[in-house]
This record gives structure tokens, sequence and C-alpha cells, in this order.
């Protein structure tokens, strides 16, 4: 009996609404009696690792001479790569044979479904709708007040970053896989509903997490740092489900300077972030100090502190 054929399907880890276009390429996949390998990845992954099997890219994108360099070596791997348009700057020195060749596709929508749909790859009115939808709520990190379907993916969703945050994308990996299952075959994935399940405990541990910080921190009477709003929070070891990213945000919405120290799976760690005080919507530093004691990561803060002049 002959071997089933296979194809990889490369896409960015951070937009959830491309659950809908993994289920339309795995129903084509069981339709030709394919198998499909999904990897969320960036665009670095690619170059690092390039594609030995035809390939499907969603949703990536990186520096144009990098682009076309990839493209000449490796573009006869790829069945369709799909780029935002708001990306396609990253484009201008792919010719237009280029593209065209390596079946490169820029559209302009909110989400690739509808491009696909173009196409004429597998689509369905609601998988439109519910990938322009849970695209809106994840920038917003938000839920949806009356969709239950796409509350009930991002919540998994949500849950798998947060179990990733230090580790290689496994829970992430799962996640769209076992969602395009979901989607397109109806099998109701168990782990889907066991990270879904799991919401309601990190949003709880994670605003206790916001809740912790204080402006009473260490470096407040640091001379160098005057006049500038700082943020601490010590969240100690944490041994339950929290989303970081998220208490990182909210700080960095209040405060000038921001530390955060955890001890996360047994990993010290502590997190500096400066304001840029010509642009207070960058930041001049963004960088985790890790496998460190407390004591030491304070004193590394106030080096940075002194180094920068603020």
């Amino acid at each position: 009996m002959e071997a089933p054929k296979g194809r990889n399907v490369y896409f960015n880890p951070g937009k959830p609404e491309l659950i809908f276009a993994l289920a339309s390429l795995l129903l084509e996949a069981t339709k030709n009696r394919e198998n499909l390998y999904f990897y969320p990845v960036n665009f670095q992954h690619l170059l690092d690792y390039p594609p030995t099997l035809s390939s499907y890219v969603l949703d990536l994108c990186g520096e144009a001479k990098d682009m076309a360099r990839f493209l000449e070596k490796h573009g006869h791997k790829i069945r369709l790569w799909l780029i935002p348009e708001k990306d396609s700057a990253s484009l201008q020195l792919i010719t237009t044979r280029q593209a065209k060749s390596y079946h490169v596709v820029v559209y302009p929508e909110a989400s690739c479904l509808k491009k696909m749909g173009e196409l004429e790859y597998f689509m369905m009115t609601e998988w439109l709708y519910g990938a322009d939808q849970m695209a809106e709520l994840n920038r917003q990190h938000k839920l949806s007040s009356g969709n239950s379907t796409i509350n009930y993916y991002l919540k998994a969703f949500r849950v798998a970053q947060a179990l990733d945050q230090d580790s290689n994308n496994q829970k992430t990996d799962l996640f769209f896989r076992e969602a395009a299952k979901d989607i397109a075959l109806e099998p109701k994935s168990r782990q889907i509903r066991e990270l879904s399940d799991r919401y309601d405990n990190l949003e709880s541990n994670t605003r206790k997490g916001i809740s912790s910080f204080t402006t009473h921190s260490p470096f407040s009477n640091c001379r160098v740092a005057v006049n500038k709003k700082i943020g601490y929070a010590d969240l100690g070891k944490i041994s339950t489900l929290i989303d970081l990213k998220a208490i990182i945000s909210a700080g960095k919405q209040r405060f000038d300077i921001l530390i955060i120290y955890c001890n996360y799976q047994d990993q010290p760690e502590t997190g500096i972030y400066f304001r840029d005080p010509e642009d207070r919507n960058s930041w001049q530093l963004d960088s985790p100090i890790r496998q460190v004691s407390k004591r030491k990561a304070e004193e590394l803060v106030l080096k940075e502190l002194k180094k920068l002049k603020i």
C-alpha cells in the first residue's frame, strides 16, 4: 500500500484565528489522503530549518532580503504563502515573477480566510465571521459577549500560551492541531476542553498578580530615577497558572520603570522595563535577568538605571 503523502504548515503562533485556515487545509488533506504537519513558528525558524516537504506558510514574513533569498533557494517547496498586506513592504525585493512562481499571495483582510476562499480552498461563512471576530478579540485581549464557540477556543489558546511561557510551544502546538481537528472533523477534542476549562483559574491568578504592583520598590529612592513612576511587583514563587505577559503589559500602562520579580518553574527571574523618555510607546530595555538571587537582581537594576541616566 502506498504511504500517505505529507505537507508542512508553518504559521504565526500568535494568531488564534488561524485555526479556521488550518481546518480548511486539514479537510483538503483528508480528501487527498495526505498528512499535515503543523509548525507554529516565526520566520527565523524557516530560515534555520527550511522545509523538506511541500509546504503552506500562513501569516509569516521576514526582512525583504531574507524573503528573497529564501524563495530563491526553497521556493519550489512552497505550495501557498499568504502574507498580510500590512507586512507586504517586506516583499519589495521579491519580483512579481518570483511571487507568482512561488505562490506568494498578499491579502488585505483581517484574516487570510477570505483569500483562501477566493483561491478555492474549502470555506464556510461562519468560519470567515469567526476568524475576523477572534482576531479582533485577541488584539483587545477580550472575550465575545455572545459567541460561546469563539470564547471556547480563545480561552484554550490563552491557557496554552500561558503554559508555554518558558517552554517550546508544546501546548500552543497542541492547541492549533486539536482545534483544527475540532472544527474540520468534529471529534470534540478532550485536550481543548481541558485547556478551556482552566481559563477562569488563569484569569483569577493573573488579576491577583496585576493587583500586587506597588510603588514602594527597593528603587524608589534611587537618585537617578527621581521624577519617574516606578512600579514593583514581587510575585514570589509561582506554582499556579498565570499570564506573566499580561501582568507586564498592565504594568507598562501604569509606570515608567517596571521591575517584576518572580520564581517561575524554580527559575528566579527579574524583568526590568524602562520607558523611552522620548517616546512613551516604546521601551529602552526589556530584558529578563534569569537565574540570579533577588538581591543580585536588584543590584543589576540599579546598575542599569545609572547607566541609562534616567
